[in-house]
């Protein structure tokens, strides 16, 4: 296919391209005697009209921009504006720059939407910075990688998919490390940052001020604002990596479990990459078989208490996709009695399962957890480990195992402000599952008494608890399947 060389045209040539194979042309018509006699010249090297959109009405026109057909950016930039190819080439730089401007303007009014701030003079300046950087990463996208079809599909991607993506990209290959070292810079020293501290240098501080963790994490805790599709969009229009939200679910292989439960919820997630973990992946038929019925559903083997099993897990899963957005550790173990009706092996397995388990898993996991932008961790608890509720139920070895994850969570919260980590536990309720069954069996009451939920409403509510967290309203606390707070 010729390409387009406007160069090596010549003087006498009016200086046009083919729009179907952007090949030079030397006139878009056929030049007759009469002048006011016309029709389109087809094209020496394809035999297609130069430029059918030369006798197109306007909606056609916009529509095609719209489905981002590549011929009708290619008649805009190169074969509109004049007679003369210097009258054209001063109206593609003046079309690059307001196309520009509505994707860079664009984008930062999407980005700062939902915020509230004190003043018009803030919000002013909130959207000034969020421009400024907006703008920042445009240039080096749009000189290494984006197409002008791809650029002015940001405006509408920007709008439809604002909050469907996380922000964080899944690795720092090609131009995306070109801002690599800005988001190491703010999560270097976001402490200081968001506190007005003296721990940052005044510049460096500047500098991360402009940082995609920065602007892509509610504006450096001011507001709500979530990622920016601009990304999301372009590193797929350019082969990258999806920005999808990758979640890993322990303990899945029960089909009338938790676990299982909310795996078959989250796969149903458009944006949703989910990693679900047994302990023999060759005996959870009904997870294989949800897994050939959704290509976002990744099955790994995790064994609790094993450490090979926890970081093999963590490095399928950054293979896949570079981070992890959510982990949810649901395995476990019960079995009922008192303290005198246990030996200390049944406290051992209790404990190795509940509580060891989930510190293996989130020191396996932890490296993956901190790339992400707003990670969340967030462990299944159950209220039998509450200390203020304090059943009468037979719950020694399970419900202290619980508690001691309960302080474990805690502790990694507050261990990891830095790292924007979201930590929190929640009670499932009592479910209508095989453990369920155990627990209502041990306290010598029916089902029908015990009145046990569905697995479903366990899990929607569960589901609606995660997707609500931050780490101001959900940090460190101790959730019901409902949303109400349990207390410690």
């Amino acid at each position: 296919m010729p390409t387009c060389d406007l160069r090596a045209l010549g003087a006498d040539q009016e200086g046009y391209i083919c729009v179907a194979c952007a090949g030079p042309v030397a006139s878009l018509y056929v030049k007759y005697a009469d002048p006011t006699n016309t029709s389109l010249l087809e094209c020496p090297h394809c035999a297609s009209l130069a430029d059918v959109y030369q006798s197109l009405p306007r909606p056609i026109l916009l529509l095609d921009l719209l489905l981002l057909k590549r011929d009708v950016y290619r008649h805009l930039l190169w074969n509109r504006g004049g007679d003369s190819y210097a009258s054209r080439r001063r109206y593609r730089r003046g079309l690059s720059l307001k196309l520009a401007a509505l994707t860079v303007g664009t984008d930062a009014l999407v980005r700062c939407t939902g915020i509230e701030t004190e003043s018009e003079v803030q919000a002013l300046l909130l959207f000034a910075q969020a421009f400024g950087y907006c703008l920042l990463e445009l240039i080096p996208l749009t000189a290494f990688a984006a197409s002008i079809p791809t650029i002015f599909f940001l405006v509408v991607s920007s709008v439809i998919w604002r909050a469907e993506y996380l922000p964080s990209p899944a690795n720092s290959d090609g131009i995306f490390a070109l801002l690599s070292p800005l988001d190491e810079l703010y999560r270097k020293h976001a402490v200081e940052i968001r506190t007005g501290g003296i721990g940052a240098p005044p510049p460096l501080a500047f500098l991360a001020s402009y940082s995609r963790a920065n602007l892509k994490s509610g504006l450096a805790q001011i507001g709500a604002a979530r990622g920016w599709a601009s990304e999301a969009v372009l590193r797929k229009g350019i082969g990258g990596a999806s920005a999808l939200v990758a979640f890993s679910v322990t303990g899945a292989n029960r089909p009338n479990g938790i676990g299982f439960s909310l795996v078959s919820k989250l796969v149903k997630r458009t944006d949703a990459l989910v990693f679900a973990t047994a302990r023999d992946p060759t005996r959870a038929a009904e997870l294989q078989s949800l897994a050939r019925e959704n290509d976002n559903l990744v099955i790994l083997k995790l064994e609790a208490t094993s450490e090979a099993d926890a970081q093999a897990a963590a490095e399928a899963v950054e293979a896949k996709a570079g981070r992890l957005d959510v982990l949810i550790a649901n395995a476990g173990y019960f079995t009922p009695g008192w303290v005198l009706d246990l030996s200390l092996d049944a406290f051992r397995k209790s404990w190795e399962t509940n509580t060891l388990g989930t510190i293996i898993l989130f020191k396996a996991f932890a490296g993956l957890l901190f790339k992400a932008e707003a990670p969340v961790f967030a462990p299944i608890s159950t209220a039998g480990g509450s200390m203020g509720l304090a059943y009468p139920a037979p719950l020694a070895a399970y419900g202290s195992s619980k508690a001691a994850l309960n302080y474990i969570t805690v502790s990694l919260h507050l261990a990891h402000e830095q790292e924007n980590l979201t930590a929190f536990v929640t009670h499932p309720g009592l479910v209508d599952t095989d453990m369920g069954d155990a627990a209502i069996a041990s306290v010598g009451v029916t089902k029908e008494q015990a009145g046990p939920i569905s697995v479903d409403e366990s899990t929607d509510g569960i589901l609606k608890v995660f997707d609500g967290a931050t780490r101001a309203s959900h940090g460190s606390k101790f959730f019901g399947y409902d949303g109400t707070q349990v207390p410690w």
